[in-house]
This record gives C-alpha cells, sequence and structure tokens, in this order.
C-alpha cells in the first residue's frame, strides 16, 4: 500500500520486487509510475474506489493519466455510494459501447468492467447480463 504524505522512498523501496497489486492514492501511483517505479503498462485492472470523488474536476486529470499508462485492454472497476452525471461522461470517453444498470446498484460497461453504488442484490449476483 502507497499513500501521498508518506516516504517515497519506501514506496519504492516496496515496489523494487514485482507485486500482483498496489493499492495507492491516484498523485502517489501516479509519481511512482512516472519515475518508473511503478510499471502499469501490463496492469489489466484498476479499481476505482470512491469514483464519484475521483472523477471530480479535481483528481480527473490524475485519472486520465493513470488510465493512459495502464494495458489497452484493461477493466475499470468503479466503487462509489453516489453515481453522479461525471460517471456517464466517463463511460462514455472511456467505455466504448453502452453500460447496463442492473438491481443492486451494479454498472456493467463492457470495457470498464462493473460499479456497484450499492451491495450487489441476489438477483443480480455480480454478473453482467441481465436487464439494460
Amino acid at each position: 500500500m502507497t499513500t501521498g504524505g508518506t516516504s517515497l522512498r519506501d514506496d519504492i523501496v516496496r515496489l523494487h520486487q514485482p507485486v500482483h497489486a498496489v493499492v495507492a492514492t491516484p498523485g502517489r501511483l501516479l509519481d511512482l509510475a512516472e519515475k518508473g517505479v511503478a510499471k502499469l503498462g501490463r496492469a489489466r485492472v484498476l479499481v476505482m474506489d470512491e469514483a464519484d470523488k475521483l472523477l471530480s474536476p479535481e483528481f480527473q486529470p490524475v485519472v486520465e493519466q493513470i488510465i493512459g499508462k495502464v494495458a489497452p485492454d484493461r477493466q475499470i472497476l468503479l466503487y462509489s455510494a453516489t453515481f453522479p452525471v461525471t460517471v456517464k461522461q466517463f463511460k462514455d470517453r472511456w467505455g466504448g459501447r453502452g453500460g447496463r444498470v442492473f438491481f443492486g446498484g451494479v454498472i456493467c460497461f463492457p470495457s470498464i468492467g462493473r460499479a456497484h453504488s450499492l451491495p450487489p442484490s441476489p438477483l443480480s449476483p455480480g454478473g453482467c447480463a441481465s436487464r439494460t
């Protein structure tokens, strides 16, 4: 795990060995990627918690730079308690084909992945094949 406000040196040491997952704040992840420490070119899944906040004008430029560094066949998972209009704008820009909304607040974008605004319902058990 790496966050802003902590020692960048410690993060660099931790990422010296290959890792399977990195949990980071957007600014710190971008900083590590630009320094060549976090090599994101093969990362195929990007998870954004508190997506409503990360898609705000304050964070969106950093998020877009990170997306530009991950694998082109990536899957982006958005998690948030609310999904304002910025999510649709994000989907229109990065999602390609249309999305679907399901019971339990699950939104599926074919090239983005799943986004949960509420806990998944037994009526749509985590899949992206219900109703539009």
